[in-house]
């Protein structure tokens, strides 16, 4: 290990455990994940953006675009064992799948609802070397070899949103659904591969985003604010961890596959209050819109049921840079994304990093627009030529200052 980033690590961990022992203990939130008695509890104090000079590098390693064939509409990217990289194409509803030199190897699915058949949208997961796609509630699974191993209908929800695959033939999902008295949840769950739900981890309050409703010449019309909302949601490791975090303050609760709380974790970050400046500018936004028939939202700021605060995390899950608040690498790393404020104008965002047994490695900062899939070294994600804007896909190397 590089002895400087280990006396970095050391004395942070020593800091956190002198501030939590001292006659002053850290002034934490209280828990708004559902914490099981007897859990171990894991406080760290909140490191300034400001005071981080630590980066996690992201080296270029290779490229995939088609050429003559360009992706359609790039949606999702995934990797298995042997390096081989599957790339999910929303707009031509098909799976991709090329060597890890980023060479063609097979296309899984087409349009339609049939076996093998891809619905609109969804998201790609490798469970042990197989290919699962989900399209609401439509589950399609492919064996190594291409083949068609399943497609059925997930029958306890209508929509699943999420999904990651494990090497250990496991699949997590979550979905959203209305309890009896109207209150919306966000469901996080184990699945096997035949979509049938297992285990649930966590049910945690999602409020939705914010929305503005008017009723005009008989018609509803319904817009989203644009202001961040809490979203709870999930990230796991290809061994088969999972961890939890509601989305409104910095809080994470770590699960073994089985369902069992191996920590929970907190730290000192305060959320952001929700100013003027942004409200005026999404009523300003709103103002600007024009619906179908020249319909115009022009709400006033009474009419909006306003929060307080902001998240203490980012706000995902979005595909928008700098909105996913968990993401595991490939060594089963945590990392944490803290909600930056409204003036952020530098092209890294802060990260906090911890190991699988929730030791803090590292409050710093790192610059790529989003990872899909991490495997190993690497870190998978979806983007754009910068010159003819067809999408590609990105194979990043990762370089993390600690071991």
């Amino acid at each position: 290990m590089n002895s400087k980033p280990g006396r970095r690590r050391i004395a942070a961990l020593l800091l956190s455990a002198t501030m939590a022992a001292c006659a002053e203990p850290l002034e934490l939130a209280d828990w708004t994940v559902p914490v099981p008695e007897g859990a171990r509890i894991i406080e760290y104090a909140h490191v300034p953006f400001e005071d981080r000079s630590q980066r996690i590098e992201l080296v270029e390693d290779l490229v995939i675009s088609r050429g003559e064939e360009p992706f359609y509409r790039l949606a999702d990217v995934d990797a298995d064992e042997s390096g081989n990289i599957y790339t999910f194409d929303a707009g031509n509803r098909n799976i991709v799948t090329f060597d890890a030199a980023g060479n063609y190897l097979r296309t899984s699915g087409r349009p339609g609802q049939g076996p093998g058949e891809i619905g609109t949208g969804g998201r790609i997961a490798i469970v042990d070397m197989h290919l699962v796609h989900v399209s609401r509630n439509r589950l399609n699974v492919w064996a190594p070899d291409g083949e068609v191993l399943e497609s059925r209908n997930i029958t306890f929800t209508r929509s699943v949103e999420l999904i990651a695959g494990t090497d250990v033939g496991i699949l997590f999902g979550s979905y959203t659904q209305r309890d009896n008295e109207g209150e919306r949840y966000r469901h996080v769950v184990r699945l096997s591969i035949t979509g049938e739900r297992e285990l649930e981890y966590v049910k945690l309050l999602n409020p939705g985003p914010i929305t503005f409703t008017r009723e005009t010449g008989g018609t509803t019309f319904s817009s989203s604010i644009g202001v961040p909302a809490p979203a709870p949601t999930f990230a796991a490791s290809r061994q088969g961890d999972i961890y939890a975090v509601g989305g409104d303050e910095y809080q994470v609760l770590a699960f073994t596959r089985d369902g069992a709380v191996r920590w929970a974790l907190r730290t000192t970050m305060s959320r952001p209050i929700l100013t003027e400046a942004r409200i005026d500018a999404a009523l300003q936004r709103l103002a600007e819109s024009r619906l179908p028939g020249g319909v115009s939202l022009d709400p006033r700021r009474s009419e909006v049921d306003w929060p307080a605060e902001l998240p203490a995390l980012a706000s995902g899950p979005s595909a928008h840079p700098f909105r996913d608040p968990i993401r595991v690498d490939g060594h089963g790393h945590l990392y944490v994304f803290p909600f930056i404020p409204d003036d952020w104008d530098r092209p890294e965002r802060p990260v906090d990093v911890y190991a699988p047994d929730g030791e803090h490695l590292l409050s710093g900062m790192m610059e790529i627009t989003r990872w899909n899939a991490a495997r190993d070294q690497f870190v998978y994600a979806v983007g754009t030529d910068p010159v003819t804007e067809e999408y590609r896909v990105i194979r990043y190397r990762l370089i993390e200052p600690f071991d």
